[in-house]
């Protein structure tokens, strides 16, 4: 039934299994040992070719006057029960670290056979199990042993036909404690009464030990540190300095079911860029900056380092981050101090040569056209010498508030110098009309120390071969002839 053969079809194929051949992938079922070794008795793990497929059989052969005898233990469904991502079982089943178990489904779990490896894991003879002198409930460290006994009774209650209990500890012969990791198959009777379990054990101390290490370093350092699976987008570990620096409880951090949830919608397209790299398989580091909002609403800049480590049997992926919000507000404070006339707020003449060489240099490339307004207040001598230097410096703030609430912002809007002012307009619009809609509303805005002012503007294109001063020299002349010319109007050149 096992191999969905004839009798004689079976009797031939188990005949041939103690020597190479194509049928089986571990080369012997014991035969040969037995013989070229001259031990009693051999267990060993095979994958055998059936009818169906291959499966995976434990199989016992011991030698007695009339020959061997063999016990073929279909165990599929517990390598199908193992986590694949957690144990590669071709690795798992060649370690010394793997036991298997054949238990009674009694109180003390009493060990009707057990592999000769189990003494690399416990210390204790094979024999000492199946003798009763060790049972293997009194092995379970007692802080875990009412878990492992719970999760095994919820085998029985319900229709389960395997289990994996939750990583637990078990303590040697010599009083050693050690982690292991089990996957357990019920056998049933015809009532579909539990009478016995078979069960892989596996030695994960060291898993653990490396994963002990992990959260201490990471609980020590001053950085956030999350463990992130990709695959739910869920928070699986998260250390104290990434809570104090979101300001969520450990609980909340846990409950995150997607982290996409706290990064701001205008940085999302770089989480979402990296979380695809990581669902295609790219296990290099990756390193941005993005902002999120932490438990009290406040934006936090952060600088993210995420590379693929193997946690808990699977790979995950490791991130670290680092509050960078007061260097970014450093950063920005000097880039406006060296960017930003500190009156107005908006551009200074420095910044406005380095826009128009990036725009010429644009314009040459793709052969386009830009625009460029230069704007003087007019008789602005007149308004600080009958106000004085503080309210000509209040309408020079005014004033760049209202044409900066006329332009669109690809638009660019700097103080050139004193009362002078500039735009830089990008291809496509015309520079007379926006600079007309902007006289217009100079002029009719009532400012809040001096009443009616009213502004003369010089616009010109750029042209093919242009340079820096060519472009602003035919601006300048613009503008000098819309002053001479009356003022309060728009002149182009």
């Amino acid at each position: 039934q096992l191999y969905n053969l004839k009798n004689e079809e079976c009797f031939k194929f188990l005949k041939g299994l103690h020597k190479p051949c194509s049928e089986y992938k571990n080369m012997t079922c014991g035969l040969s040992i037995i013989m070229d070794k001259r031990v009693k008795t051999w267990s060993t793990m095979n994958i055998h070719k059936t009818k169906g497929g291959e499966r995976y059989f434990f199989v016992i052969t011991t030698k007695t006057r009339e020959g061997f005898l063999q016990f073929h233990i279909d165990i599929n469904r517990i390598m199908n029960a193992f986590a694949f991502d957690k144990f590669i079982p071709e690795i798992s089943l060649t370690a010394g670290m793997v036991v298997f178990f054949i238990w009674r489904n009694d109180k003390a779990l009493s060990v009707e056979y057990v592999s000769p490896s189990v003494k690399g894991l416990f210390e204790y003879s094979a024999e000492d199990f199946i003798d009763k002198k060790v049972r293997y409930v009194d092995l379970i460290l007692q802080e875990d042993l009412a878990d492992f006994l719970k999760q095994l009774k919820a085998i029985e209650e319900s229709e389960l036909d395997t289990i994996s209990h939750k990583d637990y500890r078990v303590i040697t012969r010599t009083g050693e404690i050690k982690w292991v990791f089990d996957s357990i198959v019920p056998i049933r009777d015809e009532a579909g009464n539990i009478t016995h379990f078979y069960s892989y054990v596996i030695d994960i101390t060291e898993k653990h030990d490396k994963e002990e290490l992990f959260r201490m370093v990471a609980d020590d350092t001053p950085h956030g540190v999350v463990l992130f699976d990709i695959n739910s987008l869920k928070v699986m570990y998260a250390n104290e300095s990434f809570r104090l620096i979101t300001g969520y409880t450990q609980k909340e951090i846990s409950n995150i079911d997607d982290v996409s949830k706290i990064v701001l919608a205008k940085d999302l397209r770089i989480l979402k860029s990296a979380i695809d790299k990581r669902i295609r398989g790219f296990k290099g580091d990756l390193n941005y900056h993005i902002r999120i909002r932490d438990a009290n609403n406040r934006m936090k800049w952060l600088k993210v380092n995420s590379k693929v480590v193997k946690y808990e049997g699977r790979y995950v992926v490791l991130i670290t981050f680092v509050d960078i919000t007061k260097e970014k507000y450093r950063e920005s404070q000097l880039y406006k101090i060296a960017s930003k006339d500190k009156l107005t707020d908006i551009y200074n003449r420095r910044s406005l040569e380095t826009f128009l060489a990036d725009n010429i240099k644009r314009a040459k490339q793709n052969n386009m056209q830009f625009s460029v307004i230069l704007i003087d207040i007019d008789n602005f001598k007149r308004i600080n010498d009958t106000y004085g230097h503080i309210v000509g410096d209040k309408v020079l703030n005014e004033f760049a508030k209202v044409v900066k609430g006329k332009l669109r912002k690809t638009d660019i809007f700097g103080r050139w110098g004193g009362e002078e002012f500039m735009v830089i307009l990008p291809s496509g619009e015309n520079p007379k009309i926006v600079a007309n809609k902007l006289r217009k509303a100079v002029e009719n805005h009532t400012f809040s120390e001096v009443g009616k002012i009213t502004i003369s503007l010089g616009a010109t294109v750029y042209r093919k071969n242009d340079k820096l001063h060519q472009l602003i020299d035919r601006a300048d002349k613009a503008l000098y002839r819309a002053k001479r010319s009356g003022k309060n109007r728009v002149e182009f050149i």
